[in-house]
């Protein structure tokens, strides 16, 4: 007998010993009275019992979906402030996890990037998809936003930046189209 058929007829015959665990049931676990097809649920409270709905889904080829996130562009776009020679300030809020950025201002945008409701872990990657002409700035702002290095972008350039535990976007990479 192979060693996986000998492992199955052991789970079997004895139910509650799986490699030394115990998988009786410590408590009922309650949850709505339906749920979405291929949802993941998520524990509502810390009680250990109760579940709800995300928005997360495995679909039926192993694929995970992230819908509040990666289903969703966040567009912004760099007015142009009329003042001659001087690049528009833009502070960006992620809402989504693909940023596209449009620069109208002929003088340039200079981004920088807003801590407000920001938790550890949130990954964000900006794109300048149309520019009036002059640069976009990602600044390296201290205690804010930590680059390896001024990044100026043009047409296609992108910025992959992730918010840590320290309360600062870090630079996880970039591109230069």
């Amino acid at each position: 007998m192979k060693r996986k058929t000998i492992l199955l007829l052991i789970c079997l015959l004895i139910p509650n010993l799986v490699f030394g665990f115990n998988i009786k049931a410590q408590g009922d676990i309650l949850g709505p009275s339906s749920s979405t097809d291929n949802t993941i649920p998520r524990f509502d409270s810390t009680t250990g019992k109760l579940l709800q709905g995300s928005g997360v889904t495995i679909d039926d080829s192993n694929n995970m979906i992230f819908y509040s996130l990666i289903n969703t562009v966040q567009a912004e776009t760099c007015t142009d402030n009329t003042v001659g020679a001087s690049a528009q300030a833009l502070t960006i809020t992620p809402t989504s996890s693909y940023i596209e950025i449009t620069n109208a201002d002929a003088d340039g945008c200079n981004i920088t990037m807003s801590e407000t409701g920001m938790v550890a872990g949130r990954v964000a990657t900006l794109c300048v998809v149309s520019n009036a002409g002059a640069t976009v700035n990602f600044a390296d702002t201290a205690g804010v936003t930590e680059l390896a290095g001024a990044f100026t972008a043009n047409i296609d350039d992108c910025i992959t930046i992730r918010y840590g535990n320290t309360t600062t976007w870090r630079e996880v990479s970039r591109s230069a189209n």
